[in-house]
């Protein structure tokens, strides 16, 4: 495949799984080089070494345990009010390790995938445990004068622009 139709692949949503070879979703089939031999597959029916290719063991141990991380947070956030403060700074922490985790996924993976495996479940706590951090440390944001005319997102349009739809 030239190089120049995998970086346009790779720019609708195509990831590469071995030298000269991309998997993507259906919908970015129409973003496929016309000279590239396309094979379509049910997600049920990915071949386990695409799997690997697109979700390496490290990754997915990656993803849980930022989920693992996540849900200890929510409960403590569920046992005791959070200081705006500390809400920010943990919010920062969530985003900053759930990009650094999305930025290392080929974008075709979640298509791919599916909704049952470690990163998908990882995406859906964040999102949760974001959501329930966004009042205290907008909170935070809104007290400092330095910040103001200045105003904060709403929580659902940064939550869609993070994790693709609103949770809960």
């Amino acid at each position: 495949i030239r190089e120049r139709a995998m970086l346009q692949m790779g720019k609708s949503g195509w990831s590469v799984i071995a030298p000269n070879a991309l998997v993507g979703p259906l919908d970015a089939q129409s973003a496929a080089d016309p000279a590239c031999l396309l094979a379509v597959a049910k997600t049920g029916d990915i071949p386990a070494w695409v799997i690997d290719a697109l979700a390496p063991a490290e990754t997915v141990a990656a993803f849980g345990e930022l989920r693992s991380e996540a849900n200890l947070l929510a409960s403590a956030l569920q046992a005791a009010p959070i200081d705006p403060l500390d809400a920010l700074a943990a919010r920062i922490v969530l985003i900053h390790e759930w990009r650094r985790l999305v930025l290392r996924q080929p974008s075709a993976g979640i298509a791919i995938l599916g909704k049952n495996w470690p990163g998908e479940q990882c995406r859906t706590t964040v999102a949760g445990l974001y959501h329930s951090l966004i009042g205290a440390s907008a909170q935070w944001l809104d007290t400092r004068p330095e910040l103001s005319g200045h105003s904060t997102p709403s929580a659902s349009a940064l939550e869609t622009e993070r994790f693709g739809h609103r949770s809960g």
